[in-house]
């Protein structure tokens, strides 16, 4: 079960390292264009124009991800062995719940940060609505 956090954990950190490094690139080429085209175009212009390649970058990486997340709503395949399936799901909850109890002060203020932020996000209650529903 260690091996398998571990996993997870190495796949959100390496997740979130991509997510910084494109971040970035996508500022430096903003800059970018907007320093090459200040030398044609007035300030305001220019700025548009970046403004609006980005927002039509963001606007196509939206509704990539959109038609993803549509392909993937498809029923759910379920698992062949129940009973493999309840023992891997208590094995993970004893495993989560150690976890919990060693780290309680970390454990207590990610529930309350979680906690916020669904509060704060109606799309986000929605979707984990919809996710307990399944």
């Amino acid at each position: 079960m260690d091996r398998l956090l571990t996993r997870v954990a190495v796949s959100l950190a390496t997740l979130l390292v991509v997510v910084l490094a494109a971040v970035a690139a996508v500022l430096c080429l903003g800059t970018a264009a907007y320093l090459a085209l200040r030398e044609v175009l007035s300030p305001a212009l220019t700025a548009l124009i970046v403004g609006l390649g980005a927002l039509l970058l963001a606007l196509l990486v939206g509704l990539a991800g959109r038609a993803l997340s549509a392909s993937l709503r498809h029923k759910p395949k379920r698992c062949a062995a129940p009973a493999m399936e309840s023992e891997l799901a208590s094995l993970l909850g004893e495993e989560l719940a150690g976890l919990i109890r060693g780290h309680a002060p970390a454990s207590a203020f990610a529930a309350l940060l979680a906690g916020f932020v669904v509060g704060m996000s109606p799309g986000l209650r929605k979707a984990l609505r919809d996710l307990l529903k399944e």
